[in-house]
């Protein structure tokens, strides 16, 4: 009897009964979210979205929970809010009461009844405590705001956990240092000296020769095993990592330093020996010849000299001096050097990750050798 007299009144403490929960069930939700995302972030989930599904689910299975272990109320509930209203204690004593069938305890139930009209059950207020309503404000903050993070970092906006909180296992970086050495007129722009994390690669650094000088090669030795790079004069080589101290070599060599002498005595030579052939192939003086029949002797003359400069014969480019040979000694390098210079330049030209300031430089040094 007590529940039908009871009914709009357990039907406004039932709402706020649910309201609490749904409350307590946010806050489990949100945190759910917050614990998620943040594993999530921290060890690179490709999918940090699951982590509002988690949400979700929680928050939907610890509502119920709370309502019926906690927010649900009783008889008893109702008849202390009704009271509260101002009818002292009249419905709780009549719960109290429930079954007893004597005069007292039906005269009580009858002024309880008779006091219950005085009073309505929408007076009866639905209350959510100040601190329920901050913690799920508070939760709900901090669960987006790490399912954001979570996100932008998946997404490759932020930086994922591994990169910024560091490993406590993971042992301390080792960093050695590389060096830049010039051998020869020249010098080497960039940094020269790097400390490069073992496993990393070196930063690309330039060799711009002096004047009249190129650039040979780049070489170093790893274990007592030597190395080198040619035909360009910027050091990267992408795959290249660092295990140990490291000292690299510019070795600058003279263009052509020497050459121009070796190639005109080696032509001049030969000039001289055609001379010579054609000297002998001149007619002689007829009195010459007659002394000669007459002595009975053979004398040779003498190659005249030229009075002009002009007259001689011209100097060679040396292209075919022997110590200018190379690959078995039948190839001129300086054709060589020509088909690598333009494949160098070519291969320059297609790069991307070659700034076009260095682009530039390169260019310019090889136009300061060739003139």
């Amino acid at each position: 009897m007590n529940e039908k007299l009871f009914e709009s009144y357990y039907a406004r403490l039932a709402k706020e009964g649910f309201l609490k929960a749904l409350f307590w069930g946010l806050i489990v939700g949100f945190s759910a979210m917050l614990i998620s995302s943040f594993i999530f972030w921290f060890i690179g989930f490709s999918y940090p979205w699951i982590a509002f599904i988690i949400a979700a689910v929680a928050a939907a299975g610890a509502t119920p929970i709370f309502y019926f272990a906690i927010f649900r109320p009783t008889s008893h509930d109702v008849a202390c809010r009704i009271d509260a209203l101002g009818l002292e204690e009249r419905f709780l004593t009549m719960h109290q009461l429930e079954g007893d069938n004597s005069y007292i305890a039906m005269r009580q139930r009858e002024d309880a009844k008779a006091a219950l009209k005085s009073v309505s059950a929408n007076l009866i207020k639905i209350a959510v405590s100040i601190p329920l309503v901050i913690a799920v404000a508070f939760t709900a903050l901090a669960g987006s705001g790490m399912a954001t993070v979570s996100v932008l970092a998946a997404s490759g906006y932020i930086p994922p956990a591994s990169e910024i909180i560091p490993d406590p296992f993971e042992p301390e970086p080792v960093f050695y240092e590389v060096e830049f050495v010039e051998e020869g007129e020249g010098m080497i722009e960039g940094d020269i000296f790097q400390l490069v994390e073992e496993g990393k690669n070196i930063k690309e650094v330039v060799a711009v020769p002096d004047e009249g000088w190129f650039l040979y090669e780049w070489h170093w030795e790893i274990a007592g095993e030597t190395f080198s790079l040619t035909e360009t004069e910027v050091f990267f080589i992408e795959d290249m990592s660092v295990d140990g101290p490291l000292t690299i070599y510019a070795t600058f060599a003279e263009a052509e330093a020497g050459d121009g002498e070796g190639e005109g005595d080696g032509e001049g030579a030969e000039g001289e020996e055609g001379e010579e052939e054609s000297d002998e192939q001149k007619p002689q003086d007829p009195e010459d010849g007659e002394q000669k029949q007459e002595d009975g002797k053979e004398s040779e003359m003498p190659p005249p000299e030229s009075e002009d400069e002009n007259d001689k014969p011209p100097q060679g480019s040396n292209r075919y001096d022997d110590k200018n040979q190379i690959i078995n000694n039948e190839t001129y390098y300086g054709d060589e050097y020509n088909d690598a210079k333009q494949g160098a330049l070519d291969e320059m030209e297609q790069s991307e990750e070659i700034s076009d300031e260095i682009k530039d430089i390169v260019k310019d040094y090889f136009d300061n050798i060739e003139k």
